[in-house]
């Protein structure tokens, strides 16, 4: 009897087990499957802070050949212009009165900020979705070498962060004008969605058959991975922080090496979370970024 007890509790103990295992390879599946769907972006419409404090220019929309519009904004430099203009594209989440302030601090040392928001994100019209973000991504850029004729400035810099850097990296590889840009900035992203969904799970129970599943799911269609080699005649400074629990140290260090640049620049961030390191308490490394963007333009631009 006792025998037959104990044999049973040992057979409930590793369904349970199983079990645990397959709930978490679904929860896997279901996050893995999002990542190139619109349940990848996490869109807000909340006002996180207001408009006329962010910046003294109003919003403004940008009319996308995504067939949607784009809420943007200019944020003029409150000190010594370097008479340079950044414009940043941001990660999966929040909106413009959110992520301007991420790199908003940077108008104190010289720099001209454009922000925007991509399809469906704070009041801008449509969805977001791989194809609609490629083509915001690319009517920016457009936009940004208008406005650098138009205002005269001497240079314009890409920043991208997080998801924000695959898309801007996806738009740039085979942009026709893409050596016409000064600089670019990426920060604690990555290549190729198969890889950043297989490494989310990895540790996870089942993590080394969930992370095969990723990378048989998931599509790298709108990822720069694709295009490699990617080429730029510009320089270009990747950071990320060293222990970023989101996207590994291992594919941004990945993607600084990908990219070809006259000039490239790898600055680990310590201390810090994902896409965290340029925070209020981090101001040796805002010292190091102020310095690294200020670069001059490579001789072959």
């Amino acid at each position: 009897m006792y025998a037959g007890r104990a044999g049973v509790s040992k057979w409930l103990r590793t369904a349970c087990r199983l079990l645990r295992r397959c709930w978490s390879l679904c929860i896997l599946v279901l996050l893995l499957t999002g990542c190139n769907s619109t349940w990848f972006y996490r869109p807000s419409d909340k006002v996180y802070q207001p408009f006329d404090v962010i910046s003294k220019q109003a919003p403004f929309f940008l009319q996308s050949s995504s067939g949607n519009l784009l809420h943007s904004l200019f944020i003029p430099t409150e000190g010594l212009s370097k008479n340079t203009l950044l414009v940043h594209f941001h990660g999966n989440a929040g909106n413009i009165t959110w992520t301007s302030q991420r790199y908003g601090w940077l108008t104190k040392y010289g720099f001209d900020l454009l922000v925007f928001d991509y399809s469906g994100y704070g009041v801008s019209t449509g969805e977001p979705s791989p194809q609609t973000t490629w083509q915001d991504a690319l009517t920016i850029l457009d936009y940004s070498l208008e406005q650098k004729a138009l205002q005269g400035w001497d240079r314009v810099v890409l920043a991208g962060t997080s998801l924000g850097g695959n898309v801007l990296l996806h738009a740039l590889a085979n942009y026709p004008q893409k050596n016409q840009f000064d600089l670019v900035f990426i920060d604690s992203s990555f290549m190729s969605y198969k890889e950043v969904a297989a490494g989310v799970v990895i540790d996870k129970p089942g993590g080394y058959l969930a992370s095969q599943v990723a990378r048989w799911l998931i599509s790298d269609e709108f990822a720069p991975v694709k295009y490699l080699p990617i080429q730029l005649a510009a320089p270009l400074v990747v950071s990320h922080c060293l222990d970023d629990q989101l996207i590994s140290v291992d594919l941004g260090r990945s993607l600084y090496k990908s990219i070809g640049s006259p000039d490239k620049l790898w600055l680990p961030l310590e201390g810090c979370g994902h896409a965290r390191g340029f925070g209020d308490q981090f101001i040796n490394h805002r010292m190091q970024l102020v310095e690294a963007l200020s670069r001059p333009a490579s001789e072959n631009n």
